[in-house]
């Protein structure tokens, strides 16, 4: 059964919503399914909580199924065929390099099979199957993972002399109903957050009801995500992705149209950040993330809102937008890329994955490459103004002036919101018809400048290393000199951890 916006809906309410609001009939539901989470929470703590594990994961396969049917029809049971084929998979083989293998390939391309079937269709972005379906991709990759780790560690296997690190091992294979409850989490399966299967278990054991503890951070977490949504309905109104196709903006000067760019794609980033902040507050108003013993709430959040709009820096972008999807990328693909012994080609790699991972549209690939970019040049330029700040002390203390400061600051802001909209645009537009006139129209200046940093940047490199080799020699009678091993860059999370580890 197949849905969208054109076809006569018998939900009156969702038709009448979506004509008001000139919205998407499909992500209407999108946005209901999402607030059907907080009384199916309070319901679970009220009524479920105490009950047996086996009515608890009932209650969950058909909270969850009843949620995704009334999104996407029939077509939803794309994902219990996937979670039928992985359960076998882990239960026969769960414990070799084949299930992990098999988890990677089969749910990848089960995944991109229905990219082709449903983005084909149109050159705008679909509210299909696929939406839950990319999230239950992740989510299998890492069970099965976590669980060939688990047997691992109980095996007592070494990697290099070390033992093998996961914080969240499985050690028994997943059981029917358990797997089943854990992907159809009616508080997660749409649009995350991705957590542990260990976690889930662990939710699975608990007995008390923790609403009146967990409702207040949760109405926030409501309140918060339906204000962006409705900056983005408001925004949108104004600002459509559609006026960067416009005449007025082919009209539009070079400053004029770059400033339409980051406007219109800040706009479009508050439709992920309130829907993952909505899906957020039904998984803490269930009591998901309340950990008993520290009486805090642990952090399953995909987006930090006061981060992502204060940072000077398109690492705290990564940080805070999109964030367990980051670190899911981190731990079960750029760490087990190690072998390679490169972090660049290891951080190529991971983007290379969730481009294809998001779908075939060719704007995934171009932002994901500009990130690529953008990043190497931001760990570069911050290793080398560390070398100089530790080198030249006149240079630091002219730094650390608070004029200087906030100058560089407010040049960092205004060009982080500037590039990211250029980073971005491709993302929103999705085809190429769309996107290459946009930045043709800004002369493909962001390209130009971060692909410009690539070519010079050993010939900076060549400069900057012998003058602070030289500076550190100086000084090294009135202060320890700093070796190439103690200088960090400005990783993403994943990557320094990955080092650390």
């Amino acid at each position: 059964m197949e849905l969208d916006s054109s076809s006569s809906s018998s939900y009156s309410l969702i038709g009448y919503l979506s004509r008001t609001l000139g919205a998407n009939e499909n992500a209407v539901k999108i946005f209901f399914t999402l607030l059907a989470g907080y009384p199916i929470a309070i319901i679970y703590n009220y009524c479920i909580v105490n009950r047996s594990k086996l009515i608890k994961k009932l209650f969950f396969i058909v909270s969850g199924l009843a949620l995704g049917l009334f999104n996407h029809g029939y077509d939803f049971f794309h994902t219990t065929v996937t979670i039928l084929t992985m359960y076998f998979v882990l239960k026969w083989f769960g414990d070799s390099k084949f299930s992990v293998k098999f988890a990677y390939v089969f749910c990848s391309a089960y995944l991109l099979c229905g990219y082709f079937l449903t983005q084909m269709k149109s050159n705008d972005y679909s509210f299909e199957w696929t939406i839950p379906q990319c999230v239950l991709t992740l989510r299998l990759i890492a069970i099965a993972f976590d669980l060939y780790d688990g047997k691992r560690i109980q095996a007592k296997v070494t990697v290099n002399g070390e033992p093998i690190k996961n914080d969240a091992p499985i050690y028994e294979a997943p059981e029917f109903l358990e797997l089943f409850a854990c992907c159809y989490l009616p508080f997660s399966f749409l649009v995350g957050p991705q957590f542990e299967y260990k976690k889930f278990q662990e939710f699975l054991n608990g007995k008390e009801n923790v609403y009146k503890i967990c409702a207040n951070q949760a109405t926030k977490k409501l309140g918060l995500g339906v204000l962006y949504l409705i900056c983005y309905v408001i925004g949108e109104k104004y600002c459509p992705p559609s006026i960067l196709l416009s005449d007025y903006f082919n009209a539009s000067g070079f400053f004029m149209s770059f400033t339409l760019i980051a406007l219109t794609t800040k706009i479009q980033t508050c439709k992920y950040i309130g829907i993952w902040i909505l899906s957020e507050g039904s998984l803490i108003m269930s009591g998901f993330t309340y950990d008993k013993q520290s009486k805090t709430f642990r952090n399953y959040c995909n987006a930090d809102p006061y981060l992502f709009e204060t940072t000077p820096t398109f690492g705290g972008i990564i940080r805070s937008f999109n964030i367990t999807t980051n670190h899911w990328s981190g731990k079960y693909i750029f760490k087990r890329l190690k072998f390679l012994g490169n972090r660049i080609i290891s951080h190529a790699a991971t983007l290379a994955y969730l481009a294809l991972w998001h779908g075939w549209k060719s704007g995934y690939y171009v932002t994901f490459g500009m990130e690529f970019m953008i990043m190497k040049m931001e760990w570069e330029v911050t290793a080398i103004m560390q070398k100089l700040r530790r080198s030249n002390k006149t240079l630091d203390n002219i730094l650390n002036q608070s004029y200087v400061r906030l100058s560089i600051l407010a040049f960092l802001h205004i060009y982080t919101v500037y590039m990211f909209g250029y980073c971005l645009a491709p993302f929103i537009l999705l085809t190429y018809t769309k996107w290459v006139p946009v930045l043709a129209h800004v002369y493909f200046s962001g390209h130009l400048f971060y692909i410009s940093w690539i070519i010079v940047s050993p010939f900076v490199h060549s400069l900057i290393l012998p003058y602070t080799r030289s500076q550190s020699n100086n000084a090294s009678s009135s202060r320890p000199a700093h070796s190439d091993s103690n200088l960090e860059l400005d990783e993403p999370q994943e990557a320094s951890k990955s080092k650390a580890e």
